[in-house]
């Protein structure tokens, strides 16, 4: 659960909140405004970011003053607080007790509580579900029951949910909530559909429901079905290409820097489709639109490669790649992330210090750093094409990088590496001397 699946109460209240506007809410607040009270709470969690606690601390204080008057919705945000352990400590029994309170709405609701109607069952359903959540956690037998209710009220999660849940015989789905779930959420009711359909032994029915899924702007539909068309080695035409690059803007960060690799290969190499270099390269810009780490340091790294650091922008970008390479060199996620992959990046750029070049000064020690990890990397990288797996998918869809890998040799990059971290060594324990 997130402090950004809160109910309308917080839309209004985010980081960019006016001093003028904090101010007013603060007075309202101070004065015994339930509403006010229950605002002001969730715009110093949610500004709080989970990091400031006290912040958060205080913005609880306020949700409980609100919680007190009776103001459902701030029971509903404290009930997330204790269930996330957020400004006071976890208590799954209080958060159930907490969420349980905040589905009971007067009737009719005050005027100055300035709800409407739909608003409240919206924020009735969530509380519903978040209870039905908190009661699977603490092993009651009302979840299902209380996930119902949420159904009921036109909760999304909890009718998409029920849909596969609530089955006759563990190998159908519930068509009547099925049916309410392309209702209220066509994507989400697709995904779920899809799923059952693919872990059911109907794969082909499930990846095109997946795929009507993320077409529907459902981001895990679109993950599921590219990583069923990698693996699968299903990219045999044009077509197949072509809706790869459709569900590239679609997919999460992690699958999508995957697929524009593999994307990057089959343009910049002829596969299938005929040779196009700008467009190869116009797939890795998207993706650094998209601020995409991994994709910033691949095409600073082609720049390099395919010599076209005559233009300036280029070379601007290739030390903005620094910049975010340079974030993780003490850390071991460095080794472990995807960026790894990269790790012939890593050799131009411990060359560029090692010798001046790219408008890079000279630094002896950041090179000897970086030679060391394109050593890491290239053993990782050796021992994850081993695999059977990766064997498979190499051969089959080739990229750019694996093909550089294999045109000027893993092994020479690790004895230059190996050479130049030696040459290093000596001069700068000379210089120590």
């Amino acid at each position: 659960m997130s402090f950004f699946l809160c109910t309308f109460v917080c839309e209004n209240f985010t980081r960019s909140m006016k001093k003028q506007e904090l101010h007013k809410l603060i007075k309202l607040a101070e004065g015994g405004n339930i509403v006010a009270q229950s605002n002001l709470g969730c715009h110093y969690i949610i500004n709080s970011d989970g990091d400031d606690e006290a912040k958060c601390a205080e913005g609880v204080a306020w949700l409980q003053k609100s919680a007190d008057g009776g103001f459902p919705p701030a029971l509903y945000h404290l009930g997330l607080c204790y269930l996330q352990g957020s400004g006071v400590k976890a208590d799954y029994y209080k958060a159930y007790d907490l969420f349980d309170e905040a589905t009971d709405w007067p009737d009719p609701i005050p005027e100055d509580w300035n709800v409407t109607e739909e608003e409240a069952r919206s924020a009735k359903g969530l509380a519903y579900l978040n209870k039905s959540v908190t009661a699977m956690l603490l092993s009651y037998s009302s979840s299902i029951l209380d996930m119902v209710k949420a159904a009921d009220l036109g909760e999304k999660h909890a009718i998409a949910y029920l849909a596969t849940m609530m089955s006759t015989d563990g190998k159908s789905l519930n068509t009547d909530y099925l049916t309410k779930a392309y209702e209220v959420t066509p994507a989400l009711a697709a995904r779920t559909e899809g799923l059952f359909l693919y872990n059911n032994g109907h794969k082909a029915q499930g990846i095109a429901k997946l795929l009507e899924a993320a077409r529907g702007g459902d981001m895990l539909a679109a993950d599921i079905v590219v990583e069923d068309y990698i693996t699968n080695l299903k990219i045999q035409t044009k077509e197949d290409l072509l809706l790869l690059e459709e569900l590239l803007p679609i997919t999460s960060i992690k699958t999508a820097e995957r697929l524009m690799k593999i994307l990057y290969g089959f343009y910049s190499n002829g596969i299938i489709v005929e040779k196009d270099i700008e467009k190869s390269l116009n797939i890795i810009v998207s993706m650094i639109d998209r601020y995409s780490v991994v994709a910033i340091v691949y095409y600073a790294f082609l720049c390099i490669t395919l010599r076209l650091y005559e233009n300036q922008e280029n070379l601007e970008l290739l030390h903005e790649a620094w910049k975010f390479i340079e974030l993780y060199l003490d850390s071991e996620k460095f080794i472990t992330d995807d960026i790894c992959d990269l790790y012939m990046m890593l050799f131009i750029l411990a060359n560029a210090f090692q010798n001046g070049k790219y408008g890079f000064e000279k630094n002896e020690q950041t090179a000897l750093k970086l030679y060391k990890l394109v050593l890491e990397g290239a053993e990782k990288a050796s021992t994850i094409m081993q695999t059977e797996q990766a064997k498979k998918v190499s051969n089959k869809y080739t990229n750019f990088s694996q093909k550089f890998m294999t045109k000027f040799g893993m092994r020479l990059i690790m004895r230059r590496s190996k050479r130049n971290i030696k040459q290093l060594k000596k001069q700068i324990h000379g210089k120590t001397k």
